[in-house]
C-alpha cells in the first residue's frame, strides 16, 4: 500500500508540473476519450469496447477495493457495475477538474496523465439519479497501435457524505470558468488556479484612438495549511497576439475587489472606464498574501489595438515558484508565488 501511495503522489506532482492548456489538441482529445470511454464502458456497459480500450497489462488501484489486473477489473465491472440495470451505477465527470499532462520519449508523445474528480450516481427508471459518492482519479493513457488506451487507473479519496467542503451544490463561478489547474504539495493538499472566459469586447477610446478590451478574472484557492505570497506585475510594453494578425495588446491588474455577486454583471462588475482612464499605458501590479483555506479572485484586463480575430482565451498557470500568463498562444512570466514558512 505504501508503494501505491508513492505512485499516486508521483503521478499527481508530475501532472501538475507539465499540464497542457485546456484549449490544446491533446487536452481536447483526452477529454473526448474520457467522455466516450466512461459513457460506453461504465454507463452503457459496452464490455467489448472496454476490453479493446484498456491495455493487457492494465493496473487498477482503488482505495476501497484494492488492486486489480485486467482480468479482475473486467470481472468486477460485470459483477458490480453491469449486473443490475434496474439499479445502475452512473459516472459523471466534473469537467472543471480535468487536467492533462503529456509524456514524451525523445520528443515523441507516447502517453499522457489525466487527473480529475468524478461523481457516481444510482440510476433507476422514472426516478432522479441519486448521488452515491465522489472521488479523485489519475489515469495514464498510452498510445497503442495508434489508439489511446487506459494503462493505469487510480481511483481514490472516495467519500459518500456531503458536507460543506464536499458537496455538489453549484459553484457560482463554475459557468464562467475556462480552465482549472491543481498544483499538489507534499502535504497532499493543493493550490487550485481557475481562469475565466472573457467579458466585454467593446471599444474604449483614448486620445481619439479606439481600442478594444476584454475583462477576465482568475481565482486562487489555497487548500494547503500554509500561506502564499503572490506577486504579479504587467509592464506598460505591448505584446504581439500571434493568433490575430497585426494585433497588439497590453495587460492590466485592477485593484478593485472581485466579488461573487458581480459574476453576472457586465464586465464582471468592473468599472472599466474609470480604471482605464487612470491607468491606460501604465504598468500595474498585484502584491497579496493568500492565506491557508482562502479563496482570492482578481481581475485581469486586456486592451487591444484592434478587434481580435477568432476566439480569445487567457489563463494564469504556475511552474515551480513562477507565475505565467498566456493570452491565446502568447505566454509571459509575470511574477512569483512563494510559500510562507513560519
Amino acid at each position: 500500500m505504501k508503494q501505491i501511495g508513492v505512485l499516486i503522489s508521483f503521478l499527481v506532482v508530475l501532472s501538475a508540473q507539465a499540464q497542457v492548456y485546456s484549449y490544446s489538441n491533446l487536452y481536447r482529445v483526452l477529454k473526448e476519450q474520457d467522455s466516450i470511454f466512461f459513457e460506453r464502458c461504465f454507463n452503457e456497459c459496452d464490455l467489448e469496447y472496454l476490453n479493446n480500450h484498456i491495455t493487457e497489462d492494465l493496473k487498477f488501484f482503488h482505495d476501497q477495493s484494492g488492486y486489480q489486473n485486467k482480468e479482475v477489473f473486467l470481472d468486477n465491472t460485470l459483477k458490480y457495475i453491469c449486473s443490475d440495470f434496474e439499479k445502475k451505477p452512473i459516472r459523471l465527470l466534473d469537467e472543471n477538474s480535468l487536467a492533462v499532462s503529456p509524456l514524451f520519449n525523445n520528443g515523441k508523445l507516447y502517453a499522457a496523465i489525466q487527473t480529475g474528480i468524478h461523481h457516481f450516481f444510482l440510476r433507476q427508471e422514472n426516478k432522479d439519479d441519486v448521488w452515491t459518492s465522489s472521488a479523485k482519479f489519475t489515469h495514464v493513457w498510452v498510445i497503442d497501435d495508434e489508439k489511446w488506451k487506459l494503462s493505469v487507473v487510480l481511483s481514490y479519496n472516495h467519500n459518500n457524505e456531503l458536507n460543506e467542503s464536499q458537496n455538489l451544490e453549484k459553484d457560482p463561478f463554475e459557468e464562467y470558468i475556462f480552465s482549472t489547474y491543481d498544483y499538489a504539495y507534499l502535504s497532499g493538499k493543493k493550490l487550485v488556479v481557475q481562469n475565466s472566459v472573457p467579458k466585454g469586447g467593446l471599444k474604449y477610446t483614448t486620445d481619439n484612438t479606439n481600442k478594444f478590451y476584454a475583462v477576465f478574472w482568475s481565482r486562487i484557492i489555497n487548500e494547503t495549511n500554509h500561506s502564499f505570497q503572490l506577486r504579479m506585475n504587467f509592464s506598460a510594453d505591448s505584446s504581439v497576439l500571434y493568433t490575430s494578425p497585426y494585433t497588439y495588446f497590453n495587460l492590466y491588474l485592477p485593484s478593485a475587489k472581485m466579488k461573487e455577486v458581480s459574476l453576472d454583471e457586465f464586465n464582471y462588475g468592473l468599472d472599466l472606464k474609470s480604471f482605464l482612464d487612470e491607468n491606460i499605458n501604465k504598468p500595474t501590479e498585484l502584491n497579496r498574501k493568500v492565506h491557508s483555506n482562502e479563496s482570492f479572485s482578481f481581475y485581469v484586463v486586456a486592451v487591444f489595438n484592434r478587434g481580435v480575430q477568432g476566439t480569445l482565451r487567457s489563463e494564469i498557470t504556475l511552474q515551480d515558484q513562477s507565475i505565467y500568463y498566456t493570452v491565446n498562444e502568447k505566454k509571459m512570466q509575470i511574477g512569483s508565488i512563494k510559500q510562507i514558512i513560519k
